[in-house]
């Protein structure tokens, strides 16, 4: 599909500033933290005589594989690691429930991506594209989160689906192919294009993305990022104007050209205490909402 009319940028920005948010959010974070215990257990389990790097790179295939998986490997792991496996397959389906989303995410360092957005328009765009690392979509043709091999005689369909995919792209991409199937137009059946799937996102209840606010969102992530670090919402802790001065420090006015958000301090503030607010509303939601 052409990127003419802006589809692809708009998926890959959605997708990108969609990961920044989803790694900062509490809940997340939780179960992360916990998937990532458990994968050290597992690590140490090995014993020294066992070929650790054969054990580190079936890990990732076992807890993702489902309880297919988990039989497969019986009588290769030990009790214990089963355990860590079932436990680990757990909490990946709790973050697969709450967020949709992949559990291996991290949060990109903001001053980076003010870094980025201040070399100019490619930059940035080869690393919106770059960062996406498996999005719920494929560019090429015949690659689709809906695999159709067959239609039987008797009506059965055959499908390959990737389980990993956002859910309402999943069910969108299935509900089409049986409608074609039973207006027996098979031979007219193509996947969700870019399209569609830019549709299925937008329409999600308050998501709002304008690649005009990459500067913004990088810079709200900053002082969000720096709220954080400094007791944000404690008691004697920073306030968003102590994160807004703090960035109006922190960075040089030609920086602060760039990003839109030059000037004297008491007329950059307000702004930027917006910006932050914004970003603990995206935070806590772990979707990309309308940011002004």
């Amino acid at each position: 599909m052409s990127n003419q009319d802006g589809t692809r940028d708009w998926l890959n920005g959605y997708w990108f500033w969609r990961k920044e948010y989803t790694a900062r959010n509490e809940k997340y974070q939780d179960i992360s933290s916990k998937l990532d215990g458990l994968c050290h257990k597992f690590s140490d389990s090995i014993p020294e005589h066992k070929d650790g790097c054969y054990f580190q790179e079936i890990w990732p295939g076992i807890i993702e594989g489902g309880k297919k998986e988990l039989l497969y490997y019986k009588n290769t792991l030990t009790e214990g690691q089963m355990n860590f496996a079932v436990e680990s397959q757990g909490l990946i389906n709790d973050i697969k429930h709450h967020f949709d989303i992949s559990p291996w995410l991290y949060p990109t360092d903001p001053s980076e991506l003010i870094d980025l957005l201040c070399s100019g328009k490619p930059t940035w765009d080869d690393a919106l594209l770059n960062s996406c690392n498996m999005p719920p979509w494929e560019f090429d043709v015949g690659k689709y989160i809906i695999d159709f091999s067959g239609k039987s005689k008797t009506g059965d369909l055959t499908l390959k689906i990737n389980v990993n995919s956002p859910l309402d792209i999943m069910l969108n991409q299935i509900k089409k192919l049986i409608i074609v199937c039973r207006e027996g137009d098979i031979q007219n059946y193509s996947p969700e294009n870019e399209g569609e799937i830019k549709k299925t996102f937008s329409s999600r209840e308050g998501v709002s993305y304008d690649r005009t606010k990459d500067a913004s969102r990088a810079v709200g992530l900053w002082l969000f990022d720096y709220g954080q670090q400094n007791g944000f919402g404690q008691k004697g802790g920073c306030t968003r104007a102590n994160a807004a001065q703090a960035f109006i420090e922190f960075f040089p006015q030609d920086v602060r050209d760039r990003l839109g958000c030059g000037g004297q301090s008491l007329d950059i503030a307000r702004p930027l205490t917006r910006w932050m607010e914004k970003t603990q509303k995206c935070v806590e939601a772990a979707e990309v909402l309308k940011f002004y």
